[in-house]
């Protein structure tokens, strides 16, 4: 498509009934039912609200454990605070190898930049150029065909650590390197109770660093 267009985010505006449809429709619904009965158009909307909330509680739990979640975060032990420290201080041009569980936390904490964020591949209808490089980096990197990937993982836009984990466990010393030198990143961040076959730098009770 004309690279015009895709800037232009077409798709953001087929997705605007699933944002304003429901207020619309909530509002007309009262304005017609109020000529009426006005009590009986509160009572309508209240229900229709309460029976929109039952049926998505998923959401709201999710949203409060997300809540949860984040609050706890913010409690790091000295370990763990020292842990993104000590890599933030490390002085390489290079990018550091994430999974899906250490990629949003590693850019976030060591201020370093990551090799590729795999929990979200969002980015390439909008620039199309970089599909090259991301099916180079999916096949060669993670071990994941990317034009015949697993059927479990068809048509996701995330690569999970479960997907990956066998991969990088399989990996002997040598081909570390290789992939080292070939996309230029000098550590790899992992879940600690990933066996990588290569000597931890630093770990935490969630993580490991490994220097390549």
């Amino acid at each position: 498509m004309p690279d015009l267009i895709l800037r232009s985010m077409p798709t953001r505006f087929t997705t605007l009934h699933s944002i304003i449809g429901w207020p619309l429709l909530l509002g007309m619904l009262f304005v017609l039912t109020k000529e009426f009965s006005k009590k009986f158009s509160y009572i309508l909307i209240i229900f229709i609200i309460t029976s929109y909330s039952i049926s998505h509680h998923k959401v709201f739990f999710k949203l409060h454990n997300l809540f949860i979640k984040n609050t706890s975060n913010q409690m790091e032990s000295v370990k763990e605070t020292n842990f993104w420290n000590n890599i933030k201080e490390i002085k390489s041009n290079g990018y550091i190898l994430t999974t899906y569980s250490t990629s949003i936390v590693s850019m976030r904490k060591s201020l370093k930049p990551i090799l590729l964020d795999v929990t979200s591949f969002d980015f390439v209808p909008y620039y199309p150029n970089t599909a090259k490089n991301l099916s180079k980096i999916i096949e060669n990197v993670y071990g994941i065909p990317f034009d015949n990937p697993p059927s479990n993982i068809t048509n996701q836009p995330f690569l999970l650590d479960k997907d990956i984990k066998l991969n990088f466990e399989n990996y002997s010393e040598e081909k570390w390197k290789e992939l080292s030198k070939n996309y230029n990143f000098f550590g790899i961040i992992v879940p600690v109770n990933w066996n990588i076959n290569l000597s931890p730098s630093r770990k935490t009770e969630k993580f490991a660093f490994y220097v390549i």
